[in-house]
């Protein structure tokens, strides 16, 4: 591959980011609690019997008529936890601002949450109904840099 086609990918890629990182997040994730919505909750999830959450303004429109009063979460996540308490596994599911009080979600839900109850797992992703597996998800975004630094770095010891 030559210099040429090798800054034209990391440009190529570089603008890839830039979509992705303007978009905001999700605009919509599967949204469930095991207490309220039973197994189908777990994973592997059950979409069929799942809601649906907007991120736009947290309501929920698929699954009932009844809308999360949240303010508007332009930064949002999908998150999916998992932990056990009084020995039974929960697992929440729904869209969430992206930081509580300047702190990365998971890292907040951790101090908060997590001395209460056993093996509490945080995961969060950042495209439509992402948060449907048990599998943290890398972003387009992240792969991309990591694509782009090995480029680079290619690049370096080519010249």
């Amino acid at each position: 591959m030559t210099d040429k086609a090798i800054v034209y990918l990391i440009g190529v890629i570089v603008i890839s980011n830039a979509i992705v990182f303007t978009n905001g997040g999700p605009s919509k994730c599967y949204y469930c609690n095991t207490d309220a919505d039973g197994t189908g909750c777990d994973t592997p999830i059950d979409t069929s019997v799942i809601r649906i959450q907007l991120c736009s303004d947290l309501s929920l429109v698929s699954g009932t008529n009844t809308s999360v009063q949240a303010e508007n979460a332009t930064n949002s996540v999908c998150q999916r936890l998992t932990y056990y308490q009084s020995g039974s596994l929960v697992t929440i599911r729904g869209c969430e601002k992206k930081e509580i009080y300047n702190t990365e979600l998971c890292s907040y839900l951790a101090t908060t949450v997590a001395g209460s109850v056993s093996n509490f797992n945080c995961e969060t992703c950042e495209t439509d109904l992402c948060n449907s597996s048990s599998a943290t998800h890398i972003s387009f975004a992240c792969f991309s840099v990591l694509v782009t630094g090995v480029l680079t770095a290619f690049v370096k010891t080519s010249s």
